[in-house]
């Protein structure tokens, strides 16, 4: 009987120890494929977070690309103007200029019909000898006195115009490097600022990638329990007819 009870509680200590094995090892399998469900998510919000930052870096491109073509568009715009005052400026002096020496053109011939005329007057009213030679010569005096003063003042016009022109001519030099300038500057603003975009796209790649777990590992399997030792027993012993004396 006893022998009876010892197997038994040894057979119930087995069944208990391999239950307990067995509730060990659906633990560990339960934790490894919760951490490998964990390992697929941060996967999968990783990428997710990677296509939206380039859905963001694509459209801060797209805007800067927009920046830009606005930014070089206004400087064409005031460089067309700006030729086109000088056009205009420039016509004007040229205008300014004809229309001087038209003036005096027209003022010397003026000049001379009116010495003409008076030279013609003198000699009408029969005046010889030297006063007539006198009044004639005062009156070319005059319109050669007047002549003189309409070629300098034609002149001091054109000289004047010139240094307009000259000053022009500058102005729209220093403008054109003024908008070369500023064309290069704008470009190069702009590629600073893909620069940032694509380091900015770098680095939150870099964090989504970051937030990717460890590769999950399945934990060693627990050791097997062992079975216990089985007490051996002798035979009962029987008490028999004694040998004889």
């Amino acid at each position: 009987k006893a022998k009876r009870n010892l197997e038994a509680e040894l057979t119930f200590r087995e069944e208990t120890r391999k239950q307990e094995y067995d509730f060990g090892m659906g633990i560990r399998a339960f934790d490894h494929q919760q951490r490998e469900r964990a390992y697929d998510l941060s996967v999968s919000r990783a990428l997710q977070q990677v296509s939206y930052n380039e859905i963001a870096e694509n459209a801060a491109l797209v805007e800067q690309d927009r920046l830009i073509h606005v930014q070089l568009l206004s400087l064409a715009f005031d460089e067309t103007e700006t030729l086109f005052n000088y056009a205009a400026a420039t016509a004007g002096v040229g205008l300014k200029q004809r229309q001087a020496k038209a003036g005096a053109a027209t003022e010397a011939q003026a000049t001379r019909i009116s010495a003409l005329k008076a030279t013609g007057a003198a000699a009408a009213r029969g005046v010889s000898g030297r006063s007539a030679a006198k009044t004639i010569q005062d009156v070319l005096a005059s319109a050669g006195a007047r002549q003189a003063a309409l070629i300098d003042q034609l002149m001091f016009s054109t000289e004047a115009n010139d240094q307009e022109l000259f000053r022009m001519n500058r102005q729209l030099l220093f403008d054109q490097i003024g908008f070369q300038t500023s064309r290069e500057s704008a470009k190069l603003s702009d590629a600073a600022a893909r620069s940032r975009l694509r380091a900015q796209r770098l680095q939150a790649d870099m964090q989504a990638y970051n937030g990717i777990a460890l590769v999950p590992e399945i934990a060693p399997p627990l050791p097997k329990p062992l079975a216990l030792p089985r007490p051996e027993y002798r035979e009962v012993f029987k008490p028999a007819k004694p040998p004889r004396p």
